[in-house]
């Protein structure tokens, strides 16, 4: 339980680590709604907070990304209290946002759960844009049970998106996508 945040139970569910300076960012969920990103300030043991979560870091370390209920916000990591793009999500009732991961300099990759089925959307940082989401599976939507088996891995070197979809008798498939 964090005092910090009213006494609600706040679990953490990814971290992210500067690969330039080793900055770390806790993301947190459950309360307040958006989600919570702790980050050590200038004090040793001193933890700050920061709307959003599911924290990315950018591949140089200089840029953190953070979703923030409907929105996702970039910020550069020297000064992430300081939101420099804002680019919008899809509504909290058409969406629901579990991983992020930089594909490159420039663009985000934000896997969620609609009624539909699975989706990762790319957002491209310099237009402040977001694509369209494109259907990881179908099998596994917002209701579903183990959705941590579908959705966002990762990039690989190649700037491909790597996505897992849950497959036959529990072995999970893992896809390389062109981002």
């Amino acid at each position: 339980f964090a005092e910090s945040t009213g006494y609600d139970l706040t679990v953490v569910e990814s971290v992210a680590i500067s690969p330039k300076d080793c900055k770390v960012f806790v993301g947190a969920c459950c309360e307040p709604v958006s989600g919570i990103t702790f980050y050590e300030g200038k004090k040793k043991g001193d933890w700050l907070q920061l709307m959003g979560h599911l924290p990315a870091i950018s591949p140089d370390g200089e840029l953190l990304a953070l979703v923030a209920y409907e929105e996702l916000l970039i910020s550069s990591v020297a000064t992430p209290e300081k939101t420099s793009t804002t680019i919008a999500l899809p509504k909290a009732n058409e969406a629901t946002m579990y991983k992020t991961a930089w594909i490159n300099g420039d663009q985000v990759a934000i896997s969620g759960f609609t009624p539909k089925g699975a989706y990762v959307w790319i957002a491209t940082v310099s237009e402040g844009t977001l694509r369209p989401g494109e259907l990881i599976t179908d099998a596994v939507n917002w209701e579903s049970e183990d959705l941590w088996r579908v959705g966002l891995v990762g990039a690989d070197e190649n700037e491909n998106l790597v996505t897992r979809r849950d497959g036959a008798e529990g072995k999970d498939i893992l896809d390389f996508r062109y981002a």
